[in-house]
């Protein structure tokens, strides 16, 4: 048939197989039309651009009230459509998202939450008072979204193939009630944060956004606070953050983002003083990069030689970094030196205990698998904090995972599966198209 008769729905092609298919992608996404169905499943082609009206709350009243569907209309709104529907049947749902680096998985998962929150909020309009939730005053369904920027400031970060990219696999398990269907909570399952990221970074790519969003876009008193006015003034002086020669990103302002970030924590309901704390985690990380040791062999000289037992913390040069971390995280300076230089060596059943000095290389090493530890612990409280935050204490539907309970009780759930993008490198240096991915 003719190109531009290309069917929304590619089952109802004559012929259905890889060239077909690709080529009915490639004239879809000419047109402007980044979705096209095959059967149930929805295949995004990403623009890499922002598109206006794409995701406009109209455009979600129209799949929302059914006027526009998957299979004449294909959408990500209207997978999040059929997955809200459904629960009136009384089955839970899961989206699952997957794709390569860059295929837009994020936004995707950002634009079903947002359908859901935006059905969520029609049902509210018709609800008493009662039903909100009480915890803070912005809606469930807000404070759900709100999630995103905080989980993304600490879990994303540039890499080659995107500005924006999830470093973690997330699942997002979203409660309704089983009479009409409101959103009632979220919780959110995060996997394998990449850690090694904390410490290094390749070439032409970025370490995780809150970093930045602290020397860059934090309030000057509270980045003096923290001791990081030198780094501020020299940021190629951030050894955790100058090693990739890159870091701006042209598409992000990070006083915006900062204050994006911190907005969302309040919104979402923690403390102002646990949003301080936070920046106070990634100040003492930063400043743990900056850790300098030496070891001192007899004739005075500094050296790396492992057999040593001179090994010191060089205060000379780092002295300002290391005070600052003692501080920030309460630490007696003379125990965490120890805990830096030595490692802990138990002999017998008695156990009794001695310390042996570290080599200069096993001490940065043992410094950067602290700070990698910090960073992740902290992101995995950050969840927790978020999800307890997010759940309705008041409803039987916050206690999914409970025992003795049963499906009517406890209500129904919609996942969200955001997993990692899938990277072939042989084919990334010729692959100049777009991505796409499948929900």
């Amino acid at each position: 048939g003719n190109d531009n008769e290309i069917p929304s729905d590619l089952i109802q092609l004559h012929e259905i197989d890889r060239p077909s298919i690709l080529k009915s992608l490639n004239v879809r996404f000419n047109q402007n039309l980044f979705y096209t169905a095959i059967g149930p499943i929805l295949v995004a082609v990403n623009p890499f651009k922002w598109v206006n009206d794409l995701y406009t709350d109209e455009l979600k009243k129209e799949y929302s009230t059914g006027d526009k569907t998957l299979f004449s209309d294909p959408h990500v709104f209207a997978k999040a459509y059929d997955a809200h529907y459904a629960l009136q049947y009384g089955k839970n749902q899961s989206l699952i998202i997957s794709g390569e680096s860059g295929a837009g998985k994020t936004e995707s998962t950002k634009q079903c939450l947002s359908y859901l929150a935006y059905v969520g909020a029609q049902k509210r309009k018709h609800v008493s008072k009662q039903s909100l939730d009480t915890t803070s005053n912005i809606p469930v369904q807000q404070r759900i979204l709100q999630a995103s920027p905080i989980l993304e400031a600490w879990g994303n970060a540039k890499t080659l193939r995107n500005d924006n990219s999830s470093r973690f696999g997330k699942y997002i398990e979203i409660s309704f009630t089983s009479g009409n269907f409101e959103i009632t909570g979220a919780k959110n399952t995060t996997y394998l944060l990449e850690k090694s990221r904390i410490v290094f970074q390749e070439p032409g790519e970025r370490n995780y956004h809150a970093f930045y969003q602290l020397v860059f876009g934090a309030p000057a008193e509270l980045q003096d606070e923290f001791h990081l006015s030198e780094f501020v003034n020299n940021p190629s002086s951030i050894e955790y953050l100058n090693k990739s020669g890159c870091m701006t990103v042209a598409s992000m302002n990070e006083k915006e983002s900062y204050d994006e970030v911190h907005q969302a924590l309040h919104d979402v309901g923690v403390p102002d003083e646990e949003s301080k704390f936070l920046s106070q985690i990634l100040a003492a990380v930063l400043h743990m990069g900056n850790f300098k040791f030496l070891a001192n062999n007899s004739n005075g000289t500094s050296s790396t030689s492992s057999s040593s037992e001179d090994i010191d913390i060089d205060l000379e040069i780092c002295g300002q970094s290391f005070n600052a971390v003692s501080e920030l995280l309460g630490l007696d300076r003379e125990v965490f030196k120890r805990a830096l230089l030595f490692k802990k060596v138990q002999v017998g059943r008695r156990a009794s205990v001695s310390f042996s000095p570290l080599s200069v290389d096993s001490a940065v090493e043992n410094c950067n698998a602290l700070a990698k530890e910090l960073y992740s612990r902290t992101f995995d409280w950050i969840v927790g904090r978020i999800n307890g935050l997010v759940n309705s204490t008041s409803s039987s539907t916050s206690t999914i995972t409970s025992s003795g309970t049963s499906e009517s009780e406890k209500g129904l759930y919609i996942g969200i599966l955001d997993i990692f993008g899938f990277e072939i490198f042989t084919k990334v240096i010729n692959n100049n198209g777009s991505y796409f991915i499948v929900l």
